[in-house]
């Protein structure tokens, strides 16, 4: 098994055949998924001079706190039916990374299809997408929307643009490459957009994207809503309001910083009478995606928080050294470290014995950093130990906005 960078003209066939396979698309004569291996970083593994396996990293950044920090989001990991169970998967994407990290790229986030598989590459859960499923006539809103621009899949580019410039909170992301948005728009079921263009030089200022699955009756199935102000938010949840004479049921995911429960009439109400219907009223919470630290000296330094300082050591175990090859040009960030928290932290790569110490795996160490999970659960629940004092102060250190990436990979 032969591990190479992915030739977009040379594999496409092959992609094709893996993606039919695995069900992502609907035949090898599909090419709703060509952009992908077009215009992302593309992995394969050759099995008997055939690629049998897959893995495309798009480039990106997370937002912490003040500070925009290098991603590499992994968009496909695929597989063929005769490379399952070869540990293909693990290897070539444990490989993507690994580049990636090499050429400085500080975090990496995925979309899981299961819980775990990834952690043996040091990735730990994200926070919580809530989605919030309503009659749209349920929401408290006296504002009457303007009428909207309609905006279709041709328009991937301004959408793309208005999705960049969106209003944004600690932990959300963006993917760089306006093709990315392309694929999420023609890959949506009788896709479309309503949206208004009221930015300075006639921008698209704020939209919404839609999924159809009932073109009658509903579910409205709501993408994104990307606003630059909670005004325009309002406006845009007017919009879907004005959509309820005919559509009974719509799922929308919750903007970062808002309870959309506040603003729905009697929703208990409506959650036990259309209990098990087409239709039914509920707000549900997964977490989808995972990440993981590949810079930690650059993460720590991009760390500023407003906290009294504090001092420990970090034994750090990265398990994805299992799965790359010796001669890989990064070999994860395990170790033994020396950190220093407070409005301008940094890592010495050194241990004091005067310090209390702090083990964890890369996994669970990103979910503390990012404020997904305070360290007392982390304790409980995760990969990571230390005396109780400090995992006390790390509740203290990383108290965090709730973080949310706010776009789906």
């Amino acid at each position: 098994m032969q591990i190479r960078l992915c030739d977009p003209k040379k594999d496409l066939d092959a992609a094709r055949r893996i993606w039919s396979q695995i069900g992502w698309i609907s035949d090898s004569n599909d090419d709703s998924r060509d952009m992908l291996i077009q215009r992302g970083r593309g992995w394969v593994m050759d099995l008997e001079g055939e690629a049998e396996s897959l893995v495309i990293t798009f480039p990106g950044s997370l937002r912490y706190l003040q500070d925009e920090l290098s991603i590499c989001a992994v968009t496909d990991v695929a597989t063929s039916r005769i490379g399952r169970r070869q540990g293909m998967a693990a290897r070539l994407t444990a490989r993507a990374i690994s580049d990636n990290a090499a050429d400085g790229v500080m975090l990496c986030v995925l979309r899981i299809f299961e819980q775990g598989f990834y952690n043996k590459l040091g990735f730990g859960t994200g926070p919580y997408d809530h989605f919030v499923s309503f009659d749209p006539t349920q929401l408290k809103i006296d504002r009457k929307a303007r009428i909207p621009s309609r905006l279709s899949a041709d328009d991937w580019i301004i959408i793309h643009q208005s999705r960049l410039a969106r209003m944004r909170s600690h932990g959300s992301i963006i993917i760089h490459p306006p093709e990315y948005t392309q694929y999420n728009v023609r890959h949506s079921t009788n896709g479309f957009g309503l949206g208004y263009f009221d930015g300075p030089k006639g921008e698209l200022s704020h939209h919404l994207w839609c999924s159809i699955e009932d073109s009658r009756h509903g579910p409205y199935d709501i993408k994104w809503l990307a606003f630059q102000t909670y005004d325009q938010m309002i406006e845009l949840l007017a919009l879907l309001k004005n959509l309820g004479d005919q559509i009974h049921i719509m799922k929308v995911p919750e903007p970062p910083g808002m309870q959309l429960q506040d603003i729905l009439l009697l929703p208990f109400k409506h959650s036990r009478i259309t209990k098990k219907t087409p239709y039914q009223t509920i707000i549900t919470a997964l977490a989808y995606s995972q990440i993981r630290i590949l810079d930690l000296e650059s993460c720590i330094n991009h760390t500023h928080l407003r906290s009294e300082p504090i001092d420990f050591n970090l034994e750090l175990e990265d398990p994805i050294v299992d799965y790359l090859d010796k001669d890989a040009s990064w070999r994860g960030i395990g170790g033994s470290y020396c950190i220093h928290l407070g409005e301008d932290s940094s890592l010495t790569h050194s241990i004091d014995p005067s310090l209390p110490t702090l083990k964890s795996s890369v996994g669970a160490f990103t979910r503390l950093w990012l404020g997904a999970l305070p360290a007392t659960t982390l304790a409980v629940t995760d990969q990571l130990a230390g005396p109780s004092e400090l995992l006390d102060r790390l509740n203290w250190t990383f108290r965090l906005p709730e973080p949310k990436f706010d776009w789906s990979i």
